[in-house]
């Protein structure tokens, strides 16, 4: 059974982009801007965080706040390994409350995150 394709898109200069077959003889282009307006699109994204440039104070984070925390854990427990303020309980303890957030942010992960955006035909 063959699969009718009406909608395709492509992803260039870190954008998305979506098209629609053509079924009009009008025009000899294969894929058009959408035509139809109004109506919800749901995409499913996976992504890393940006990573801090260090350009400025008032650069904000994209790991969620909830998660903010486990990374201060984890950085404690590196700390609490460097010799001369070697503590292996202190550093067990902080990479065990580290690990408990690594497993609530896989949770997270899973729990599909939605946005409505609309969909909006342009002609060009």
């Amino acid at each position: 059974m063959a699969i009718k394709k009406e909608y395709a898109f492509y992803i260039e200069r870190e954008r998305l982009g979506l098209i629609e077959k053509n079924t009009s003889s009008a025009t000899t282009h294969n894929w058009i801007s959408p035509t139809t307006t109004g109506s919800k699109l749901v995409i499913f994204v996976s992504r890393l965080a940006n990573e801090f440039t260090g350009a400025s104070l008032s650069e904000a984070s994209e790991v969620p706040v909830q998660f903010h925390e486990t990374i201060v854990s984890k950085a404690i427990a590196n700390g609490y390994k460097i010799p001369g303020s070697f503590n292996l309980e202190a550093a067990q303890f902080f990479d065990t409350e580290y690990e408990r957030g690594v497993r609530e942010g896989k949770k997270y992960a899973k729990r599909h995150h939605t946005r409505v955006v609309q969909a909006v035909g342009r002609s060009y």
